[in-house]
């Protein structure tokens, strides 16, 4: 329902496209003008002629009963334009009802296309926002604190009593895993033997890994409470010359080296551990012959 205000705008909105617009409607307009000034005209002159004992049509002048026949045709002719203007209008709004003009159809698809847009960019900025940045904050801790136990001189102390914590509390385990995963440097003895005589199995068979693992704290740390465990440790590895431009190719690289180091680390142990033996076995020669106890020649290898 439209206020009083709104009907008048409607109303001039109105009048004025049919005044300056509308054909039709203009001759309509002027025909009535026409026929209210003729009566105007013919009134004047039956009060002028009053006292006159003429009948009303002698009153009235040749010329002005001549412009009233013929404003008589001119009115029938636009009753019948009038009505067929009208049918034309009325059949108009039928049909706008059913096709929108190309212009509101074209606004309103480009409207719906717009609010398309605008959602799909809302429910982008909430993903970002509650999706990928924190996870992006949390690789990018992640980084720092890989980077910062790489360095010998930031890494953070690795005790098994923190690797055995972990979990216990909800907000710890989430503080947590901003940093490391310490979790993942530690290793089951077994596993590791088994991986290492897969890579070197001739150069390994009549090595004890075992003990080898044991004794070789330079790298791992026991895990305490389990002695089927043992903790890698990070800041001693090889892997230092890392920064966020490395490659997935030469970290591949780097853990071979590291491997490498390991192997040689092994292949060392073995070699002081043979001359170890065979200087034992010297002294023990010598010790015999020294004391009279070798009756035979003895061969110093």
């Amino acid at each position: 329902m439209a206020t009083p205000k709104q009907a008048r705008l409607i109303s001039d909105a109105v009048e004025n496209h049919l005044k300056y617009n509308d054909t039709t409607f203009a001759a309509y307009r002027k025909l009535r003008q026409d026929i209210l000034a003729l009566n105007t005209s013919i009134t004047k002159e039956l009060n002028d002629n009053n006292g006159d004992s003429v009948p009303e049509t002698g009153r009235v002048s040749p010329s002005t009963l001549e412009k009233l026949g013929q404003l008589d045709i001119e009115l029938q002719k636009m009753e019948l334009i009038y009505k067929a203007h009208i049918d034309e209008l009325q059949n108009t709004l039928q049909i706008q009802k059913v096709l929108k003009p190309d212009i509101l159809s074209s606004i309103k698809a480009q409207l719906e296309s717009i609010s398309k847009h605008n959602q799909e960019l809302e429910d982008r900025i909430k993903n970002i926002k509650t999706i990928e940045k924190p996870l992006w904050d949390k690789i990018t801790n992640l980084v720092a604190s890989f980077n910062s136990n790489l360095a010998t001189a930031t890494a953070r102390l690795i005790h098994p009593t923190i690797i055995m914590k972990i979990g216990q509390d909800e907000l710890k385990r989430e503080k947590e895993s901003q940093q490391i995963d310490y979790r993942s440097l530690v290793f089951d003895k077994k596993e590791l033997q088994k991986e290492f005589l897969k890579l070197t199995y001739e150069k390994l068979i009549d090595t004890n890994i075992a003990e080898f693992l044991d004794s070789n704290t330079r790298i791992f740390d026991k895990f305490i409470d389990d002695d089927s465990k043992v903790i890698y440790k990070l800041p001693r590895s090889g892997l230092h010359d890392l920064d966020s431009t490395t490659t997935l190719d030469e970290y591949d690289e780097l853990i071979s080296k590291t491997i490498t180091q390991i192997q040689a680390m092994q292949n060392e142990q073995e070699s002081i551990k043979t001359s170890w033996h065979k200087n034992a076995e010297k002294i023990r020669k010598i010790d015999a012959i020294v004391n009279g106890k070798e009756d035979e020649d003895v061969e110093m290898s």
